[in-house]
């Protein structure tokens, strides 16, 4: 999570305990406007993931490991740019040798463009 939103929950956190009147929702806008940023911050960062991905596997096949290895991200980040990427392109789970690490699992690709 970017440290800017960090600071912002705490600013939010700060303000509605100096507060002196405690209304119930008094920093709903606050912790709303830090939400969106949020998940703005995530989409984008989600959109990056699914290029850097697209743009390995499209030349070579490669498994997971090497995948988040190469992209530096972590496997979770990178099943979810991969199923993300499963609307727009077709991406091939095949059993084959993984072009960084050479050995023989299952790999993603991208044929046919």
């Amino acid at each position: 999570m970017p440290w800017s939103v960090l600071s912002g929950l705490d600013t939010a956190r700060r303000r509605a305990r100096e507060s002196g009147d405690r209304v119930a929702g008094a920093c709903q806008d606050t912790v709303a406007t830090v939400l969106i940023q949020t998940s703005a911050l995530l989409r984008r960062r989600g959109t990056e993931d699914m290029a850097a991905i697209a743009a390995l596997i499209r030349a070579e096949p490669h498994c997971v490991p090497c995948i988040g290895i190469v992209t530096d991200l972590d496997a979770r980040r990178v099943y979810a740019a991969l199923e993300r990427l499963k609307a727009s392109v077709q991406i091939e789970l095949v059993s084959g040798r993984c072009t960084r690490c050479g050995r023989t699992t299952t790999v993603h690709t991208i044929q046919g463009d």
